[in-house]
């Protein structure tokens, strides 16, 4: 890693991040003015220390020894280094409440250590600069905050300055050590995501920059370990997860491709004026960022241990193109939906010190600059980092308030399960999401303003001579029970890989392309399925099918898909509206002799649990508003519950 030169170019091997601007003068520890020798004065890159500030980017301006940076040997200095070290040793080795294998735990609690004491440098500085950081998390003290921030920053200064030299001399000598020492940039830029600043709101390129860059002098000294010079890495290397094999990727984004369309719809004549997915060098960085998302959200699925899911998480800045952190670095929406759809994942893990508060800080970051019609893409995200902080309430972006923007967001525009199936399970041991639309209605001055904000009670259907007219179903879709559009649908799959044939209007497919047509349209077949398929389609083994029998063969999984869709949907919905009902009556989870009915004490108990000064009339009000004017003292019955919730936007 190097420290750019002022007013140079940037290296992305060396991290590319930019110089600092002094921006104010920063708090500096009492030995720094210890110095006598002009020679060895050092003015300090300016950046403010407080939580809010950007990263700290060192930039020594001069070139040769003597323009590098140094501390004065005082007794304060060694103090603060014995204290930086002991706490590294003693409260740093393991931080994740799940063990890694003990050789792992033995690689930073022994081997590293070692090395950096033996060798001095690079690797010293940086579990200096991380042992700093990691007090600063933890003290609650301001002027120690402003002490270690500052500390951080110089030992942080040291390490770029001595990982430069190592670089240049990188051989089979010094590759373990640089491998170790670029692991623990790679970790001490995770950290500081948590000390960006809120307002103004800036992404995290520098953590997006410095891991590219560590990655790259880690890859180049890997390629250099020799057992016989020491080739400690490999246990590192050989420990899971394995991402280099996984691909990250290249995972599948299906459940969050939606977050590229327009937010005015596909149709939409924004949407066709839309062109930045045009170039496929911007799809590629968007849909790579997005695969990466889903992967990690895939191995939280598979239950992995904590210091898997922190290091897939810390790992977003090696496999993302840095084509991505060009489009964050502009501000585009997409971006920013893409990234505040990572950080909700860190959300589960703000009690691993390196996480923090730092995913919850972005979301709201981005919420307070993201275009309005942006927001329901990242809505149920902003609610959860909002909601359950208390450093929330002093948010003055009005669609940040708790619950506001999921009121006055259409949810025919949200997909409430496909959004809120990324948010991280955990967070649903609070108030859910989907209970805040009815807190938010609690907090409302007057009833009639809640009525207003609702949509009516839904009504049957009924036939108008003005409706839009419908596609007409083909014989063969009648046949085959299914509608127009599904036949569309199916044929489009179809002419992806159809070849001409004399006497078939539609052509043919060839048998190897059965189950990709079936993946394009949603209703992948199973292995014996295929099997089974195939031999329908192609009873004569002559390597093709045709479109009739293959509309058959669609329809038949298109109705069981229906089938299974109408159980899970019905199953999930009751499960949340049993939930929520739980929390409101105070039964919780799975708990014994729950209430049946939603009671003027249940509201009051969830009023004074949210700190809201609700007049009892008003509740009063609610329940006669839910219930019908069936009377306060009845209640609200479960059902009752899930319309009411229905009607505030909970439910999609």
């Amino acid at each position: 890693m190097c420290i750019p030169d002022p007013g140079g170019s940037i290296s992305p091997l060396y991290g590319g991040f930019q110089t600092g601007i002094v921006t104010g003068k920063a708090y500096r520890p009492p030995f720094y003015e210890a110095r006598s020798s002009k020679k060895h004065r050092f003015e300090r890159p300016g950046t403010g220390f407080s939580p809010c500030a950007p990263y700290p980017s060192p930039s020594p301006s001069g070139h040769g020894p003597e323009a590098d940076f140094d501390l004065p040997e005082t007794r304060e200095r060694r103090l603060w280094e014995l204290r930086l070290f002991h706490n590294q040793q003693t409260e740093m080795t393991q931080v994740f409440p799940t063990s890694q294998s003990a050789a792992v735990v033995r690689l930073w609690s022994h081997v590293m250590p070692s090395m950096a004491l033996r060798d001095g440098g690079a690797l010293l500085h940086i579990i200096l600069a991380n042992s700093a950081l990691n007090l600063w998390h933890k003290s609650a003290s301001q002027d120690e905050r402003e002490q270690l921030m500052a500390l951080q920053t110089h030992y942080l200064t040291l390490c770029f300055q001595e990982q430069r030299r190592d670089v240049a001399n990188l051989s089979s000598k010094n590759a373990d050590y640089v491998c170790f020492t670029s692991l623990k940039i790679l970790s001490h830029s995770v950290a500081l995501v948590q000390t960006l600043s809120l307002e103004p709101w800036e992404p995290p390129l520098q953590w997006l920059h410095m891991g590219r860059g560590a990655d790259e002098i880690f890859r180049r000294a890997a390629d250099l370990v020799n057992p016989e010079d020491g080739d400690q890495i490999m246990t590192f290397l050989n420990s899971p997860p394995t991402l280099t094999e996984e691909n990250p990727a290249s995972y599948d984004r299906s459940r969050l491709e939606w977050l590229l369309e327009h937010p005015a719809g596909r149709d939409s004549v924004e949407a066709l004026g839309d062109r930045e997915l045009d170039d496929m060098e911007v799809r590629s960085a968007y849909e790579k960022a997005i695969s990466y998302t889903c992967s990690v959200y895939g191995a939280i699925e598979r239950a992995e241990p904590v210091f898997s899911i922190v290091r897939r998480l810390a790992a977003f800045s090696v496999f993302v193109p840095t084509g991505f952190t060009q489009l964050l670095a502009e501000k585009r929406p997409r971006a920013m939906v893409i990234l505040a759809h990572f950080m909700a994942l860190w959300l589960d893990y703000e009690h691993i010190w390196l996480i923090g508060k730092g995913g919850e800080r972005q979301i709201r970051g981005i919420m307070m600059n993201l275009p309005s019609e942006w927001h329901f893409k990242i809505v149920g995200l902003h609610v959860i980092a909002n909601g359950l902080t208390e450093t929330s309430q002093s948010c003055e972006h009005a669609p940040f308030r708790s619950g506001g923007a999921l009121l006055t967001s259409s949810p025919a525009r949200y997909n409430h399960d496909r959004h809120l199936s990324l948010v991280p399970r955990a967070l649903f041991q609070q108030p859910p999401t989907y209970i805040l639309p009815y807190i938010d209605n609690i907090s409302r001055s007057r009833l009639s303003e809640l009525s207003q904000n609702m949509p009516p009670k839904r009504k049957a259907a009924t036939t108008t001579t003005s409706e839009a007219p419908k596609e007409r179903q083909s014989k063969l879709a009648k046949e085959h029970n299914i509608s127009a559009g599904q036949e569309r649908e199916i044929k489009e799959a179809f002419a992806l890989f159809a070849e001409p044939m004399e006497g078939e209007k539609e052509g043919v497919i060839p048998t190897d392309d059965v189950r990709r047509a079936m993946v394009a349209l949603g209703i992948p077949p199973t292995k014996s399925e295929l099997q089974e398929f195939v031999s329908i389609l192609d009873p004569d083994e002559e390597g093709f099918a045709c479109y009739e029998p293959f509309v058959a063969i669609c329809a038949l999984k298109l109705h069981a898909k229906e089938d299974e869709d109408e159980e899970d949907d019905g199953e999930t919905h009751r499960r949340e509206v049993d939930e929520a009902f739980r929390l409101f009556t105070g039964g919780g989870s799975g708990a014994e002799g729950e209430a049946d009915q939603l009671t003027l004490a249940h509201l009051k108990r969830v009023a004074m649990t949210l700190k809201q000064d609700v007049d009892e009339a008003l509740l009063r009000d609610m329940i006669l508003e839910a219930n019908g004017g069936a009377g306060v003292g009845r209640g609200v019955s479960r059902a009752e519950f899930d319309e009411v919730m229905r009607r505030a936007g909970a439910w999609k």
